[in-house]
This record gives C-alpha cells, sequence and structure tokens, in this order.
C-alpha cells in the first residue's frame, strides 16, 4: 500500500468534510491503495503524479500510519502554473451528487503553503522547511515524519452517513497560458460511518 496515496487524498477527504459543522463519523476507504483512477476521464493517475514506493501504511479501520518519503514524478515545469480543483461528492439515489464541498483555483503553488487554507495543517504544515517545492518541481523528496492520521468528522445538523469520494485534479498551464495534456486526477472512495 502507498502511503503518499493515503497522505495526500485522505487527508484532504478529511479537511474537505472536516469543513461540516455534533455526530461523530469516521472514514472507511474502500481500497487500501487510497486512490482510484478518475472514472469517465483520459487523465493521468496519481502514480504519474507521485511515486509512493518508499512509504509504508498500515490501515486500521478509520485510523493509518503513515511514514516514509514521495517523490514527485510529475513531468512539467517548474514555471507551469498549477490550476487545481478539489470536490467531495456523496452517493445518493444510484448516482455520484456534487456537494457544498470544494476548493478550486488558478495557482496551487502561491496557496499550497500557506495557513488559512484548509489542508495546510493536516497535509502541508507537516512538510519540512526545507522540502517546501511546490508540486512543479519534479523529483522534490517529501519526508513523512510518522503521521497519525484518524479519519474523524464531527457535524451537526447534517446526515452525511453513506458513501463518499474526493475528486483531486491537477492540471498544469505554461507560461504562454497553455494547458499540458498531461492532466492529473484521482479518486478517493469510502464510506462515513456514525461512531
Amino acid at each position: 500500500m502507498h502511503s503518499s496515496h493515503i497522505i495526500l487524498g485522505g487527508l484532504l477527504l478529511v479537511t474537505l468534510l472536516g469543513r461540516l459543522d455534533a455526530g461523530e463519523y469516521g472514514f472507511y476507504l474502500d481500497d487500501e491503495e487510497i486512490f482510484s483512477k478518475c472514472h469517465g476521464t483520459a487523465a493521468n493517475d496519481i502514480h504519474s503524479f507521485l511515486d509512493m514506493s518508499n512509504v509504508e501504511i498500515d490501515i486500521d479501520g478509520a485510523s493509518m500510519n503513515v511514514s516514509g518519503y514521495v517523490t514527485i514524478i510529475w513531468d512539467v515545469e517548474p514555471t507551469d502554473r498549477i490550476a487545481f480543483r478539489f470536490e467531495l461528492m456523496r452517493f445518493k439515489r444510484g448516482a455520484w451528487q456534487p456537494t457544498i464541498f470544494n476548493s478550486l483555483g488558478e495557482d496551487f503553488c502561491t496557496v499550497m503553503y500557506l495557513e488559512t487554507e484548509f489542508w495546510y495543517r493536516p497535509l502541508t504544515s507537516k512538510i519540512r522547511q526545507d522540502e517546501r517545492q511546490c508540486v512543479n518541481v519534479k523529483g522534490t523528496v517529501i519526508h513523512l515524519e510518522m503521521l497519525d492520521i484518524f479519519f474523524k468528522l464531527t457535524t451537526e445538523g447534517n446526515d452525511v452517513e453513506g458513501r463518499h469520494k474526493t475528486v483531486l485534479q491537477f492540471e498544469a498551464i505554461d507560461q504562454n497560458g497553455v494547458k499540458r495534456p498531461n492532466r492529473i486526477c484521482a479518486e478517493i472512495v469510502g464510506e462515513l460511518i456514525r461512531m
């Protein structure tokens, strides 16, 4: 199992879900591989983005321990602007339905390490200062000190139990505004279960 899958996807899913406001729910992944290829798109999957062969992941229910390091292998230029979209969807009435929980932007590199962004505390704050590069710098190694992650959501007023997925998309745009053909798209699918 690849731990960088868990870190990037799992943390983004939990932080997207964490935007809800007091029932407690655990998130149980469908697949130990964490990330799956996006349906209905020709985009590259997570394996074209990160080499996670040096990550160890131990999943136990709604929690996991992650250690090791990932290497960015996405073949884009450091001068490329990285557009992004993270979208939480819920499976309802036989189809994936959008929710109000999403985040998108035209330049991920300018916001990747901002403390005000929802992904900072669970994800990018854990990256050592000397390794803080954007995802457009191929060959960057990011060490993951032992991370204990518990997929827990506390919410009031909303029934959030059931199947959910987070769709993660990254697209590189060169200095002339031309989109590169190697867009990244990955899904994290699982079940929110009331604890």
